[in-house]
């Protein structure tokens, strides 16, 4: 495990911590494109705070990439299950949101 391990933990947390409090203002909007100004706005710099002081590694890219992918997809409401089933890969939720 990389130096950031603990950043990266924190940035996590804070990022669903901001999430959960958008959470429900989210699930009542339908228009994807304001949920995805919403997440840009509130949650993305609670993630990537001095980021920009940080050298990422492979692994650091990776667990950031997770912890984004993650949020789109409940952002979205879309269950594991139903991109199992219906074939739902990350590119296609990303050309969803612009995001």
């Amino acid at each position: 495990m990389s130096g950031l391990a603990p950043e990266l933990s924190r940035r996590r947390r804070a990022a669903w911590g901001s999430f959960k409090s958008i959470e429900g203002v989210v699930e009542k909007i339908k228009n994807i494109r304001l949920r995805s100004h919403l997440f840009d706005t509130v949650v993305l710099p609670a993630s990537e705070y001095a980021s920009e002081t940080w050298t990422l590694q492979r692994q650091d890219e990776h667990a950031v990439s997770v912890i984004q992918r993650a949020m789109e997809k409940r952002m979205l409401g879309i269950s594991l299950y139903t991109r199992v089933h219906k074939g739902i890969r990350s590119s296609e939720l990303r050309r969803r949101t612009k995001i």
